[in-house]
């Protein structure tokens, strides 16, 4: 059998590398108008839709409440501290950009949702951080948000504020995540300030973390309480919540100190340096599970 070719099977080879060709031939076409078409509706996009205004709100509730956006800062502050211009690209704005340069300018700014509404609106949603810590630093307190970001630098300890004693700091920048020394302190405190606001120790003026063998909240006007370690700190500060509120009922407003370090007991030293124990009272259930020990 011969192998060569016959001109017909040339001839249908020959097509079939013409279609391939004009086949690829259409797919980079269509790849090419796809380009075009893109980068013109980008240019469209760009020149078209450009920012005409910029509202600021607050963060609205569960129940569909608008609250303040600001108790420290102006609309025109925030929209200025945004960098937004009128006339700047909506589509090429940086929603990520602009929340930064907004809670890095203004420190008591706590967050910020950036959204764009087409064909040139932009709204920035503004949620406030506030006071809660304060590092002495020389003769002056740098004041520190929930999350450590420092809010400013103050001759005295504004309300509400808790002190941080025993921590130093390396680095305070306005408006920046504040460092320590040893960052490890960091878990710590918030380990120590969760647990206080989950069992209602409220009023808390300063946190001493100076040994941490012994760790102590100071509660304004009522009490010193001595953790010890911060094992076991909810178990421990369940028996001090429990124990200052039966020394107040007890005894009034006098200042007292609660040693919580053993998580069992609570130890309570008045101004006298008195030592008492405190046990938390038996249920009644406890106390028929006790006679019913004895029954012969």
């Amino acid at each position: 059998m011969s192998t060569e070719m016959t001109k017909e099977q040339k001839a249908l080879l020959r097509e079939k590398k013409r279609r391939r060709l004009r086949l690829r031939r259409r797919i980079g076409l269509g790849l090419i108008l796809c380009v075009i078409l893109a980068f013109v509706l980008f240019l469209l996009f760009t020149f078209l839709f450009k920012v005409d205004t910029v509202e600021v709100t607050g963060k609205t509730d569960s129940e569909g409440n608008i609250s303040s956006y600001s108790t420290y800062y102006t609309s025109d502050e925030i929209i200025s501290a945004s960098g937004i211009d009128t006339g700047d690209s909506l589509v090429l704005m940086s929603v990520s950009g602009v929340a930064e340069r907004i809670v890095r300018t203004l420190p008591y700014i706590g967050s910020v949702t950036v959204e764009k509404h087409y064909p040139g609106g932009v709204t920035l949603v503004i949620e406030e951080t506030e006071d809660f810590y304060a590092i002495e630093v020389g003769n002056s307190y740098v004041v520190l948000d929930r999350s450590f970001k420092v809010l400013g630098t103050y001759e005295s300890v504004p309300e509400g504020c808790a002190v941080l004693d025993g921590i130093t700091l390396s680095q305070a920048v306005t408006g920046e995540t504040a460092v320590f020394d040893d960052e490890a302190y960091k878990d710590r405190i918030e380990t120590v300030a969760d647990s206080c606001e989950a069992n209602g120790i409220t009023d808390v003026t300063a946190y001493d973390f100076s040994n941490l063998a012994a760790v102590k909240i100071i509660i304004g006007g009522k009490a010193t309480v001595n953790l010890g370690t911060i094992t076991d700190i909810d178990e421990k500060l369940v028996m001090a919540a429990k124990t200052i509120e039966a020394e107040l009922t007890e005894n009034g407003n006098e200042f007292i100190i609660v040693d919580v370090s053993d998580k069992e007991r609570a130890y309570v030293r008045d101004d006298n340096d008195a030592k008492n124990s405190y046990e938390e009272p038996e249920t009644e259930e406890e106390t028929e599970d006790d006679e019913s020990d004895f029954d012969v």
